[in-house]
């Protein structure tokens, strides 16, 4: 099925995210996300709009069974991007993903933050997290979560290889966790 196929909406959830944009960039971006998402079973453009008679200044679509609407704010176009009050986050399954996705986010003007998070060309900000780091953050103590947190801290983009061989050295040392493998900043 084609990516612009319209289809009828269905807005089953309680709350649906909206992304602002200036500079009638709410159609351009949407489409850059469905091309980078497009695996996703569901992404496609809703049609007609939820918010406006207006479908090119306020399109809808779905990404992974996640509605999203996107607006133009009216007005002069700004000289800066609005202020970063939300981010998305991208559960990877592996390296492959991780690398994928955030490739596909940084084109064209995007850019690292580090700690695997990046602020793509239209000023959205995204987390590129795999899955291991989600289930690794609540499974460690204070010293352990504060040692995860500088081991990102120093990634740009996330290193699942480092992130697998922490959770190793840490399995095997505990809370008594020494240097690995895996140099993390501020170890002595």
């Amino acid at each position: 099925m084609p990516l612009s196929t319209p289809i009828t909406p269905r807005l089953n959830a309680k709350i649906h995210p909206v992304l602002l944009f200036t500079n009638n960039q709410a159609k351009p971006a949407s489409s850059f996300y469905i091309k980078i998402f497009q695996r996703s079973p569901t992404a496609k453009y809703n049609l007609p709009s939820l918010l406006s008679r207006h479908p090119n200044r306020t399109p809808t679509f779905t990404l992974y069974g996640q509605h999203f609407s996107a607006i133009d704010i009216p007005g002069p176009p700004l000289d800066h991007p609005l202020p970063p009050t939300m981010s998305m986050l991208v559960k990877c399954r592996d390296q492959r993903e991780v690398d994928y996705f955030w490739a596909e986010l940084c084109k064209d003007g995007g850019k690292g933050l580090g700690g695997g998070m990046l602020l793509d060309k239209f000023g959205v900000i995204w987390h590129v997290y795999p899955e291991e780091y989600l289930e690794m953050r609540g499974g460690f103590g204070e010293v352990g979560q504060e040692k995860l947190g500088r081991l990102v801290g120093g990634f740009g983009k996330f290193d699942v290889g480092k992130l697998e061989v922490f959770g190793r050295d840490w399995e095997r040392e505990g809370d008594g966790y020494v240097q690995g493998e895996v140099e993390v900043e501020g170890d002595k």
